[in-house]
């Protein structure tokens, strides 16, 4: 007989932390945003599809099973964060999340970021000791019970209206019905962030205006206004205007990524790498500047083991996955990955909310007359990211292509 693991979101193991070398702490930074271009990159997207999601939470979730697994799946999983083994092991990752979380709770009051992990194990399920003190330990993350073999309804609703409550209603449910019978755990990871721009749009000046569904369509949608002093560049690797939206507290931004081309989302995605979004962001100085942006909201669902799958995360789904961190067996392995993102854009600011479950299931086999203000008018398919600006992990991560 085998186990069934739904990661929703994070997983924990035998390992204990360590302090953080200083080095480090930028590690699990790039770790979170490697792993969040390519998932960009590989989600489906199309002219008239838009893609959101949470780089942040899904790399959580895969963190927890990262420490809990072993052999080749732990080997393709160290890859798929961009590491070798000797530079982020099962002791770094324990202590770099433990620190992670501390450091979200103590920043300024100014905006709202709520971090929450669980794990729900089958009722009689021998999870090991160790796993479930590393996950409250450095994930901070409640351990709950629940019958997936008998009383699958009454264990999904449990779960959904934790969702709900750590996402402040904003995702109110992840499973639309019970998982399969022979689960043993489902690790779930929620993060909510409501902020207020440092600088708020002026509502009276919000719009209709153009923008370019595509590229190609020309929609009328309600488009924002302001005149301010921003953190801009213009990439030419990128092709791209980079503007930093600062929200109220400086420690957190969205990034907007603009293709100078009406349809030059393709060629941003395929030059947006670690080291060219580095550089753009780097560039970044203040200008007195003009710019325009839409107001939108966004509501995403997914599925990622296909796409994790052909990012060469595979082991971790199959009837060869070694989890035994877990449970002490090799008889565990993720059945899916289940993601929900939901984004509100406004003149005030941004509210996101993001869950990742995984589910782990018994296994059946950018002074003279002064020059005019630069002006970045977001009127065509986009890319922005909201991020810590201090170590540039990337919280939310989204693609526009239509309103």
């Amino acid at each position: 007989m085998y186990c069934l693991l739904y990661l929703v979101a994070t997983a924990a193991v035998i390992a204990t932390a360590v302090d953080p070398d200083p080095e480090d702490r930028f590690k699990l930074a790039r770790a979170n945003n490697y792993l969040g271009l390519n998932l960009l990159k590989a989600l489906p997207s199309n002219a008239n599809t838009n893609v959101f999601f949470s780089p942040f939470s899904v790399a959580t979730a895969l963190g927890m099973a990262y420490i809990g697994a072993r052999g080749d799946t732990l080997e393709q999983l160290t890859l798929n964060f961009g590491y070798s083994a000797d530079e982020l092991n099962e002791q770094k990752v324990l202590a770099l999340f433990k620190e992670q979380l501390e450091a979200a709770r103590e920043l300024p009051h100014e905006y709202t970021l709520d971090i929450a992990n669980a794990a729900v194990a089958q009722e009689g399920y021998g999870v090991l000791p160790n796993f479930t003190e590393a996950l409250m330990s450095s994930f901070g993350a409640e351990y709950l019970q629940a019958d997936f073999s008998k009383k699958g309804q009454e264990a999904i609703d449990k779960i959904n209206k934790w969702v709900s409550e750590k996402t402040h209603g904003k995702v109110r449910s992840l499973f639309e019905e019970p998982p399969d019978f022979s689960t043993r755990l489902i690790l779930l990871n929620a993060v909510y962030y409501k902020g207020t721009w440092l600088y708020e749009f002026n509502k009276a000046r919000t719009k209709p205006r153009s923008f370019y569904n595509g590229g190609v369509t020309k929609v009328l949608v309600p488009m924002m206004k302001m005149k301010s002093t921003l953190n801009h560049t213009f990439d030419a690797t990128l092709n791209a205007d980079v503007v930093d939206l600062p929200y109220v507290g400086n420690d957190i931004a969205m990034t907007i990524l603009l293709p100078s081309e009406r349809n030059g989302i393709e060629h941003l995605k395929s030059a947006l790498t670690i080291q060219n979004l580095e550089k753009a962001i780097a560039r970044m100085y203040p200008k007195d500047m003009k710019l325009k942006f839409p107001k939108f909201k966004m509501d995403t669902k997914y599925t990622l083991k296909p796409t994790l799958e052909s990012l060469g995360i595979r082991k971790i789904f199959s009837a060869d996955a070694d989890l035994s961190g877990i449970s002490g067996a090799k008889n565990l392995y993720v059945s899916d990955v289940l993601h929900k993102a939901v984004l509100e854009v406004n003149e005030e600011g941004s509210e996101a909310a993001a869950v990742t479950g995984f589910v782990i299931q018994l296994r059946t086999a950018a002074f003279v007359t002064p020059p005019p203000l630069p002006k970045v008018y977001v009127d065509h398919p986009f890319i922005f990211l909201i991020r810590n600006v201090h170590t540039n992990t990337m919280m939310f991560l989204g693609e526009v292509n239509a309103l």
